[in-house]
């Protein structure tokens, strides 16, 4: 049996790669674990972590697709975990964070080959330098528990790494928890001097992902290969699509904005969020249209909840898959959502938080990019795109689960 490892930070992670795992237990000869640290977001509990994690254990359970691992069940010790389990591969959908980086930092020494399968947008510079020195400083404090969490993390890293004779200067140790802690949005979009892991695969969503992982995390082509697939929504959509294209109605007058948890990261501030959305409901209005709100998995669900009762916004509890389908227009800040709905040839409206150029979709006849609060823009934006195409084109677009299995059958036959 070849034994292959999904790590993420926590079992929410599943629903984002249980088409992949479905596609992979056609094959008898695969073996799978989803490893995960719910276990300890609950020793140390962050509101806001917890809302987001509610039913996702159950859900990856009651799947019965894959073993789902809590990382406790090893002491929290990625070698301890290697040393059991020998797994054959390791599959992430993010590198960004010292969760996955402790996995991958440790694995060099038992030489296990990892794919990146990504799921979301870059961070860019952008968004990093929009909170100011003092903010940066300051959130840290609001998450206590968050910091609690990570300095356990830190612990158990840094007791393996000793344990391996990886790096013995402790100084080293002590600037990397301070750049975690206060320089997370640098961190998290930067190889640190601490990190010398190579990933095998990348499999990217767009043409400038690639030039991201090589210049900032030093995932070299003389190490990395890259795979261009796409997003695996598109898998879901085409899936979805093929399912329900009777039940999908022929017109539509609804507008779906995607949201993005930047109100809880601290990169946008709660008024002017709430501003910009109600700009886009009253524009709506006036126009027409029904304006519905998609929830980030990881937005804060008390602020969700407020921009519902206090503003009487529609709230989405639908599929992502039926929410992009059924609009005639897509607004967002910078998620994959955009990628996907312009794979699509949806219309689309970028909101404008100051960091929109970051973004890799420039702007066209069905694309605007417009300021969160220019009222005239977006309803000029809006007045602008052709609404009556609400119909989802190019469906038959290749499936990325197919080629992401593909490199993972090719990474696994290369190190047998």
């Amino acid at each position: 049996m070849i034994k292959i490892a999904f790590v993420d930070s926590w079992s929410v992670g599943f629903g984002i790669v249980e088409p992949l795992i479905k596609e992979l237990r056609v094959n008898e000869n695969y073996e799978l674990l989803f490893v995960h640290y719910d276990s300890l977001h609950k020793k140390y509990p962050d509101k806001l972590v917890l809302s987001n994690l509610n039913g996702a254990p159950e859900k990856l359970k009651k799947s019965q697709l894959i073993e789902g691992v809590d990382f406790s069940k090893y002491n929290y010790s990625a070698k301890t975990f290697y040393e059991i389990e020998s797994p054959d591969l390791l599959v992430f959908i993010s590198i960004h964070n010292l969760e996955q980086r402790y996995f991958l930092n440790i694995a060099k020494k038992f030489n296990i080959p990892s794919i990146l399968v990504m799921h979301g947008v870059i961070l860019k510079d952008k968004i990093i330098k929009k909170k100011r020195i003092v903010d940066k400083l300051y959130y840290p404090f609001t998450k206590i528990n968050r910091l609690r969490y990570y300095r356990s993390l830190f612990k158990f890293f840094v007791n393996d790494v000793k344990s391996l004779k990886l790096e013995n200067n402790t100084a080293k140790y002590y600037q990397l928890l301070f750049k975690i802690i206060f320089k997370r949005e640098e961190y998290v979009n930067r190889i640190s001097e601490f990190d010398s892991f190579k990933v095998n695969t990348i499999c990217t969503i767009s043409d400038t992902d690639e030039d991201f992982y090589r210049k900032l995390y030093n995932q070299t082509p003389e190490n990395t290969k890259y795979k261009l697939v796409g997003h695996m929504d598109l898998h879901k959509l085409s899936r979805y699509y093929k399912d329900n294209k009777n039940q999908i109605p022929k017109e539509t007058n609804e507008v779906v904005f995607f949201s993005q948890p930047y109100v809880g990261e601290g990169v946008i501030s709660a008024k002017d969020y709430i501003q910009s959305l109600n700009v886009i409901n009253k524009t709506c209005n006036d126009l027409g249209l029904k304006f519905i709100v998609r929830p980030h998995p990881r937005d804060d669900m008390s602020f969700i909840s407020k921009i519902k009762d206090d503003y009487n916004m529609i709230l989405s509890n639908r599929s992502l898959e039926e929410d992009l389908i059924r609009s005639v227009c897509v607004i967002g800040i910078n998620s994959t959502v955009l990628l996907t709905a312009n794979l699509i040839e949806k219309n689309i409206i970028i909101l404008d938080f100051g960091f929109s150029e970051d973004f890799s979709l420039a702007e066209n006849e069905r694309i605007k990019v417009v300021g969160f609060r220019e009222i005239k823009v977006i309803k000029e934006a809006l007045s602008s795109l052709n609404l009556s195409e609400s119909k989802s084109k190019k469906l038959n677009l290749q499936d990325p689960v197919k080629l992401i299995k593909e490199e993972i059958d090719l990474l696994v036959n290369d190190f047998k």
